[in-house]
């Protein structure tokens, strides 16, 4: 992590991912093994999908049951994840299919 300016970077390639501040989302999260950004907004249905590649940029709606304590997609060659994992409660993780198989 980099102070410039009194804001914090962190580095995971030479181009930068720009999401919505804090105050304005629910959640960011990474995901570390696809090298995602995950943006929860404040309604906690909709998720801003970032990638170091700009295909790899997409909105998601997923079903409205609470607030995303973590979120991230199944591991998976690069462009095939199609399942994505959401925790809402400390004991228990729900499974979400979000593209199709075709």
């Amino acid at each position: 992590m980099a102070a410039q300016g009194g804001n914090y970077c962190l580095f995971l390639s030479q181009l930068p991912i720009h999401f919505d501040p804090m105050d304005k989302v629910g959640g960011v999260f990474f995901d570390s093994y696809n090298n995602h950004v995950l943006c929860v907004q404040k309604n906690n249905t909709d998720v801003n999908v970032k990638g170091l590649d700009a295909r790899d940029n997409f909105l998601l709606n997923i079903p409205a049951k609470g607030v995303v304590k973590t979120i991230k997609f199944s591991g998976g060659a690069h462009g095939t994840q199609r399942v994505l994992s959401i925790q809402r409660h400390s004991n228990s993780v729900e499974f979400v299919s979000v593209f199709s198989s075709s």
